[in-house]
Parts: C-alpha cells; structure tokens; sequence
C-alpha cells in the first residue's frame, strides 16, 4: 500500500493554518548576498537510533538480535582522591534504593577497569576494588551528603596529596564475554527461562553468546508487585516486535532471519506472531541437533492499515519439549527497495523532499568499535546508572551504525553530523580516524573495507563534524555518566584527530555546551582549543503557567506572543554567548533547535493533566505554518545575528511528551 507523508508546518510541507488578524506585508526578495559560506539547515534524524517499533519506519531491518553480552561504560564526575574517587552522580540514598536490588556493585563496578581523564594524573589507570561513602559537596551551595566513592587498587599521586574537585573518571566493565550482563530479571521481550550460553555457538560466526530457550522449566509469571507464580506452561519463548498498524503494513512477504539448534532430542521450535494481529500462521523451524541457518517467509494478507485499530504484530520463536539454543535472530520485509543505504524509501525519500545541508545523529555512551559495526554484529552497552542490562532490556541497540549514517549523507549529498560516543579511551579515537580516512592494513580501514567501503569518507563527504557524546552537561535521566566536558578529556579528543595522519581540514571538531549558559561556554572553549566551533541548542519557551495562557483568548493571542519570543532572546541572551565565544575567535553551530514548550501548566508528560486545553493550544500552534515560520526565522536570526552556519533543527520524527514539536514528519 503506498502512503503519502505527510509534514507539520516544521518540515515547510502540509499543516494546519492558523489565521493571525493582521496587514499584509510585502516582501521583496533580492540577490544581495548577507553572509557567505552558508549550509541549508541541517536535521536530526534520530534520538539516538532507528527501529523503534512503535515509531515511524526508519530502516530496512525490523529487528537483529546477537544475543551479545553488555559493556558498561560511565564517565563520572566528582572529587579525586588519592585512594578512589567520588562521583557526584550517585547519593547513598540513591545506592541503596536501586544498586543492593539490582547487584549493581558486583555487575558493573567491582573488577571494573578506569581511567582518569583530566587533571594532574590524566591518562593514569586503576582497577576499582569496590565501593565505599564519603561526605561530598557536588557544586557550591548544595547540600553536603554521603556519595558513592570508588575505591582503587592503587593509590594515585596528587600535589601535596589533597583531593581536587570536578575530575572526571571513565570506567568500564565488559561483560560482553560473560554470563554477567543478564541481570536477574529477564527482559519483557521473553520468558523466565532462558540463559545465555557461551561454550555452544554457531561454527565462524560472530560473537561469544547465544540465547537457550529451556522448555524443560516451567515457565513463571510475576506480576506488577514482583510477585512470582508458576504459569502451568512448559515453554520458552523469545520475541521481538515489529510495529502496529498505524505505522506498518503488515501485507506482503517478510524474511526471518536466525542460526538454531536442539539440545534435547523431543525439542520443537516454532516461529509465530505473539501480537494482536495474529498476522500468520505457526512456522514448525525443521531444528536438529546441528546448527544451521534457517530462512523463513510468513506471508500476511487481507490485514487493513488504519490510524485506529492499531493492531500488532510480534515476531516470536517457541520451544517446547526441551532446549533449543538460537543466535542471529533478524527481521525484515521483502520489498525491493530504490535506495542502497539501510535506510527504507519512505525514509530516504522523505529526507529528499525536505533537502537538508546536514543529517545529525546523536550519541552519548558507548563504544567505538560498537559504533562502527553493523547492528547484527554490535556488542551493545549502555551507561545506566540504575539498572542492570539483560539479553536486551536496558541496552542501548542502536540500529544505525554511524557508517550507516556517513553513507546516507554520501546518498544524499550532505555534511553529517554524528556524535562520537562520549565515553572513549583515547586508541578508539585513532581507530575513528583510521574508519574515516585509513588505507587498508590499518585496523579502521580494514573494517570500513570489510564493510564494503573501500574509499575514505574523508574522500567522499563533503563535511564530516563530530561531537563527543550529546549534552554531556546533562546529568539527567539517559544523559547521566554519557559523557564529560571537564577540562583535558575533550581536547584530549580534538588535538588527537587533528594530530592523525588521516585528518583533513573537512573534519569539523565542535565543542558543546547547554543554551545560554555563557559561563559554561567560556570555561569549555578554555578547555577545548583545538575545537573548531561550539554547538547549543537554544530551544525556545520551556514551560507556560495557567496565569500565562489565561492572557491568550485566542490561538492568534497566543501565535502572536510565540513568534516574537524568540527574537527577544536572540538580542539579550545570545548577546552574552557572543560576547564569550568572540575572544576565543570560534563559531557557533546548532546540534538541536526547536519548541520545547514541554513544562509547568503545559504538562506535556502528563503527570497532572489539569489543562489539557493548554496543550491543545500549544498543539495547535506548534504544528500551524506560524509556528514553523516563527521557528524557521529564528534560525535565519541566529544565522544572521550570530554568525552560525550549521544548524540542526530537531528531529526527522517523533510525537515527544504529547506535544507535536520534536518532530517534523507526522507519518511517512
């Protein structure tokens, strides 16, 4: 079935219009050139992956699952100690509400390796031994309280042995190889009784883990109070999900992908759809004793695509009468596709029509080898603070490799602009610079080669920007322990890019800071000297009141006060960002602009949804032709006021906290 997209006011295309009384103006366009060496504006295409399935289609795959282990990887930022460090990211309340439960110390922290990243022991290395508490005062006025301190296995030498503030610390505990990154709950993806195996694996192929199904167990229901009960069912089963039918059409051929095999002689495997749709009929999977690829075709017909039945459609393989072990579990359709990317034609199509001058994909953690490979060979990881990774619950599985990314740009003819992740060991920078710009017989080059990209990117994009992590200011929700732009840790990272052999001057390093902070922006790009550009996000109206609203009595009431709001902040605290920036000689740049009109009365999350009439409004303004024409000009404000050249408006798609701003195509 063909689908029109269809664009709010934010992607320029279809949207509501909302009438404002007042004259007519007429505008004269002219050739007179205002400012050189400019991009057309730029997008986010992501949060920080593809192959959401309740979202908008993005990629070409539906799910790949390896089964891989988990590397945690958390940069902290606290006091150094000459016995440990502590970090200013967790109380000891907070420990003993999530770690104890979760065996948080044993997974992630203990054994740990770590590196301290800035001041005056840079670059040294310890192993964490445990974990203690010290009293810590996190920033001057907070409350002194207990913090979590990590304790090393070495002392480290510090001037005149006192302890210094606002270090950063990396650490990393790879589990990826071990049985330790199951946590002791299972994801809700499967059921109770699974475990991962290392020692039986599919002869050549990747990784160190596959998943067993044991339907020798029975199988145990718990409920929202933790509760455990037996089901009465002898049966394992793993699922992944496909989508609903708002978004997917479930019609038409699809191709499941996985390597299986029996451990016991009576096990049977069946491949169905466990969602609401029941799309298909039960596939016996003809598994043995040896392992072997199998290939599987459901095919579903007759199933409608509306925006209100919103059925489901799991993929979902079940033993039963004893062990079955599986690996490389993989979904997609079998649609012949007009684009070579990873990407589908709706997707690539629909980022035609809009013609931006830059794609950006953000990142926080992670790593750098996890980054560059495709998502069925990627060994998640994730820098959680609270909870523990299993086969897939609490993973970050991003789908889109940043190669995946670099050759959409190349398709598309843009700059792109990928966040690094923001937890790096200096090596992986040097396989970063070998991945973009290495010949064979470099690790990097190798890779991209095997990859199927035999010339540099550097070669064949026209810009390529990178940023390390996302707002690694934010010590919020995901944010925490993603990144760190304390001092040394991301000039470490610049002056090593611009120090390699294969960088060239198309390589925009930036620097990243939160808004209008203009104290944050002096201090970093004091940090930073080898950064070429400083990035913000100057997202504008945070939250309304009631009182607020109340003084609109109309849509154009309220457009009105909206549209001149961001031209105000442009004069006064833009003011202040450009009084920092100037004396450094950088410029700026925008990873993410947009509404953010998301708190107080607005209530976009819903907690207390006393208003709903003010978020309707908001809705109404935010996807009308004023709200993107207000948007849009203070983009051309700030290209034309602050010297910006690369601008990123936020994002391709998404619907977030029930307000239609951080998104510009409703549906594709």
């Amino acid at each position: 079935m063909q689908r029109k997209m269809i664009s709010s006011a934010a992607g320029l295309g279809i949207s509501l219009f909302l009438a404002i009384d007042t004259e007519a103006i007429d505008l004269k366009i002219t050739d007179d050139l205002l400012q050189k060496d400019l991009v057309p504006f730029g997008i986010n295409i992501s949060q920080g992956g593809g192959g959401a399935p309740w979202g908008l289609r993005t990629d070409k795959i539906y799910f790949a699952e390896n089964f891989e282990g988990t590397i945690y990887r958390q940069l902290h930022e606290g006091m150094l100690c000459p016995d440990g460090f502590i970090t200013k990211y967790t109380t000891k309340k907070n420990y003993e509400k999530w770690w104890p439960k979760l065996n948080m110390e044993e997974l992630v922290v203990k054994n740990a390796n770590a590196m301290l990243v800035s001041g005056p022991a840079k670059g040294e290395k310890r192993v964490i031994t445990g974990i203690e508490f010290a009293d810590y005062t996190p920033y001057p006025g907070a409350k002194t309280e207990s913090f979590m301190k990590f304790k090393f296995d070495k002392p480290v030498n510090l001037p005149d042995g006192k302890p210094i503030d606002k270090m950063g610390l990396l650490i990393e505990r790879d589990n990826s190889k071990t049985e330790g990154c199951t946590g002791e709950v299972p994801g809700h993806w499967m059921s109770s009784n699974v475990q991962l195996v290392h020692d039986d694996l599919f002869p050549g192929g990747f990784g160190h883990s596959a998943l067993m199904l044991d339907a020798t167990k029975e199988q145990i229901k718990t409920d929202k109070e933790g509760n455990e009960s037996p089901s009465g069912k002898f049966e394992s089963f793993y699922m992944r999900g496909v989508g609903n039918s708002k978004y997917v059409d479930f019609n038409g051929r699809w191709i499941v992908k996985l390597k299986a095999k029996t451990l016991d002689k009576d096990a049977k495997l069946t491949l169905s759809d466990g969602g609401s749709a029941k799309a298909f009929k039960p596939i016996e999977i003809p598994v043995t004793g040896e392992w072997k690829k199998f290939t599987l075709n459901p095919e579903v017909s007759g199933k409608s695509v509306t925006e209100n039945e919103r059925e489901t459609m799991n993929i979902v393989v079940t033993a039963k009468g004893g062990r079955v072990i599986i690996d490389d579990y993989a979904c997609s359709k079998d649609v012949r596709y007009e684009n070579p990317t990873i990407f589908n034609d709706e997707f690539v199509n629909g980022l035609k029509f809009l013609k931006p001058g830059i794609i950006r994909q953000l990142m926080m953690g992670g790593t750098m080898e996890e980054r560059l490979s495709p998502w069925i060979e990627s060994v998640r990881s994730t820098n959680d603070l609270t909870k523990p990774a299993g086969p897939v619950s609490m993973r970050k599985a991003c789908s889109w490799s940043l190669p995946d990314v670099y050759n959409l740009a190349e398709h598309l003819g843009t700059e792109v602009w990928c966040s690094i992740p923001g937890t790096l060991f200096p090596e992986e920078v040097d396989l970063f610079m070998e991945y973009i710009g290495g010949p064979a017989g470099t690790k990097g080059g190798d890779m991209r080669i095997r990859h199927g990209h035999p010339k540099p990117y550097t070669e064949t994009l026209k810009k390529i920007h990178v940023e390390p992590g996302n707002e690694a200011w934010n010590t919020m929700f995901a944010f925490t322990a993603g990144g760190y732009n304390g001092p040394d840790y991301w000039e470490g990272i610049f002056s090593k890019i611009k120090k390699s052999p294969y960088y060239r001057n198309n390589i925009v390093c930036h620097a990243a800071g939160q808004n209008y902070s203009s104290s944050m922006t002096d201090r970093i790009l004091q940090d930073t000297p080898s950064a070429d550009e400083y990035a913000i996000a100057p997202y504008q109206i945070h939250g309304l009141s009631k009182e607020d609203m109340d003084t609109f009595k109309t849509d154009a009431d309220f457009a009105r006060f909206c549209m001149i709001y961001p031209m105000k902040s442009v004069e006064t605290s833009m003011k202040k960002q450009m009084d920092a920036i100037r004396k450094f000689k950088k410029r700026f740049s925008v990873y993410e602009i947009n509404w953010h009109m998301t708190g107080d009365d607005i209530d976009a999350q819903n907690k207390n949804p006393k208003y709903p009439e003010i978020r309707e409004m908001v809705n109404r303004f935010v996807s009308s032709v004023p709200g993107a024409s207000a948007h849009y000009n203070h983009m051309l404000r700030l290209v034309r006021d602050c010297n910006m050249r690369a601008l990123n408006h936020f994002t391709m798609t998404g619907d977030y906290f029930n307000v239609k701003l951080w998104g510009c195509t409703l549906n594709m």
